[in-house]
């Protein structure tokens, strides 16, 4: 497994995976989506947490989703740059994004807005189908990357993910055994 310099304590996948699993598995079941594609989009998002937004004082900014702070976004924002696609291209940008407090916070900011945008109805409609999900948020205009869906859909299936998941069931059993 890959190793890099911790951000949040993320020192590798499985510590990332850890870390947001609890929460994600509360955002999932608002949205009846598993807690594997909202990890694996936040991997996908975060760079396994490497890439995570900051705040200027160097604080992490928690945006683990890569959600823009639209004028109806009243809490703390953060300016990133971002690679988007427009036109087939692929050209990086400068862009207000949400700030949270903490994952959880984050987790919960991220159900809500797909919950409360009539833009993702269609996602919403999956019948518990991960795939389904993720293609309908991406159709909708979550994301500019015209490969979003099939790179979140390959990170659930992926080595990296799956060791990630295995290393936490096991270290999970081992305590329930303690």
């Amino acid at each position: 497994s890959e190793t890099y310099e911790p951000f949040y304590g993320w020192s590798n996948a499985t510590s990332f995976v850890n870390d947001l699993w609890p929460h994600a598995e509360k955002a999932a079941a608002k949205l009846g989506v598993s807690a594997e594609v909202l990890v694996a989009q936040s991997a996908l998002e975060t760079g396994w947490g490497k890439h995570a937004m900051k705040k200027p004082d160097g604080s992490i900014a928690f945006n683990l989703f890569g959600i823009k702070a639209k004028a109806d976004w009243a809490g703390q924002t953060v300016q990133h740059n971002t690679l988007e696609f427009h036109n087939g291209a692929m050209r990086q940008e400068s862009a207000r994004f949400r700030s949270y407090d903490s994952i959880p916070d984050a987790l919960e900011g991220y159900a809500t807005f797909v919950q409360s945008s009539s833009r993702y109805a269609d996602a919403l409609q999956h019948k518990g189908s991960d795939a389904h999900y993720i293609k309908n948020l991406h159709k909708a205009g979550y994301a500019t990357d015209p490969n979003y869906a099939d790179k979140v859909l390959n990170i659930i299936s992926g080595r990296t993910f799956t060791e990630a998941l295995a290393s936490m069931q096991s270290s999970n059993s081992m305590r329930m055994e303690a």
